[in-house]
């Protein structure tokens, strides 16, 4: 074009359409190249076993982050999830143990979703208490001591403001 993006920019400001169409472009590349350069810095990170962004690629790999950048790729997703959730990242166990649970991208195991979900609530992982609590409320599991009962997971879940968890245990008072 040769106009200066400076000039384009004050076009669009002055409401040319023709100029905020372009400015539009404009930003949508920085934004393509910012997020090239994110990726890079996760997957440095990554590689250097830091959990949480271990989990943030993984999930990348199913389309469930801002990535948009990575091919969908389950294997890759799985690989990544096993492993953070092997080193005890919590949010990885719990959606680890939800995914046994439902059969959702991995088979059906109730019994070791359920040993999932325990690693990641016992590390007070808010969603995990919840979701631990809810599946010993259908007899999905037992408690192993009386500070995993339905109404201790709820009541942890609920103090680290779960809203779900706080209606469930304001419906079980009288």
């Amino acid at each position: 074009d040769g106009v200066a993006e400076a000039d384009i920019r004050r076009q669009a400001e002055a409401g040319d359409v023709g100029a905020q169409r372009h400015i539009t472009h404009l930003e949508s590349e920085l934004a393509m190249e910012r997020g090239r350069r994110a990726l890079v810095w996760l997957k440095k990170s990554a590689d250097q076993e830091l959990a949480i962004a271990e989990y943030e690629l993984a999930l990348g790999y199913v389309g469930q982050t801002g990535l948009m950048l990575l091919p969908r790729d389950v294997d890759t997703f799985l690989k990544l999830l096993k492993k953070t959730a092997a080193e005890g990242y919590a949010p990885a166990q719990n959606r680890i143990g939800t995914m046994l649970i439902t059969g959702a991208t991995l088979p059906l195991d109730l019994p070791a979703g359920i040993e999932w979900l325990r690693k990641a609530a016992d590390q007070n992982h808010p969603q995990a208490l919840l979701n631990l609590a809810r599946h010993y409320a259908c007899g999905n599991g037992e408690p192993r001591h009386s500070g995993e009962t339905v109404v201790a997971l709820l009541r942890k879940a609920a103090q680290a403001g779960v809203a779900e968890a706080q209606y469930l245990l304001a419906e079980r008072r009288p």
